[in-house]
């Protein structure tokens, strides 16, 4: 099996490989296995693939989100710029910054299963390797209290859902010291 290589995968932040072996190998020549005679094996691998890498060198983002379609649109947009690894909720993304360098910037959602972005970025916080990495929530909950208790957390950044991409991108852009990429429009 080949090693695996950084691509542009949507399917999640660890790297997952699908093999497919023979249940038994034929002894007869006129046998000939289909379909049903494999079995697949969902193999996790011990280091993440970033689920878009722009260019070699590029500042490093973690989004971690529980809604696919908002965590695919941000891996998008941020793709162009930043080398980006997705999680989908706050434990997955707790795996993954174990497992990688520091990323330059963090966009966390706050209400997550498992482990929800307050209680990961209180965590981040406790850890000296992790408790300079600055973070964006975004997040539905958008009352006063929502974003104090954001910011009291760790956020560096506070974006309310509905939010728009260029907004996210200028926060990004700011928490890793780089210019803001434009979105592209379609």
């Amino acid at each position: 099996m080949k090693p695996p290589v950084p691509s542009q995968n949507p399917g999640g932040a660890a790297s997952r490989a699908t093999s497919a072996a023979p249940r038994s190998i034929a002894s007869d020549s006129e046998d000939v296995l289909d379909d049903d005679d494999l079995i697949e094996d969902d193999v996790e691998l011990d280091l993440p693939n970033p689920s878009v890498m722009p260019s070699e060198g590029a500042k490093v983002v973690l989004v971690a989100d529980d809604d696919a379609d908002i965590r695919a649109m941000l891996v998008r947009a941020l793709g162009m710029t930043y080398t980006v690894y997705e999680a989908r909720d706050g434990e997955e993304a707790l795996q993954i910054l174990h497992a990688i360098p520091l990323p330059d910037a963090f966009v966390c959602d706050v209400m997550m299963p498992r482990l929800d972005g307050i209680g990961l970025v209180k965590a981040l916080r406790k850890e000296p390797s992790l408790s300079r990495m600055p973070v964006l929530f975004l997040t539905a909950k958008g009352g006063p209290l929502d974003v104090v208790t954001g910011i009291n957390a760790g956020a560096r950044h506070y974006v309310t859902k509905p939010f728009k991409i260029a907004d996210v991108l200028a926060k990004v852009a700011s928490m890793t010291g780089s210019a803001p990429s434009k979105p592209v429009k379609r």
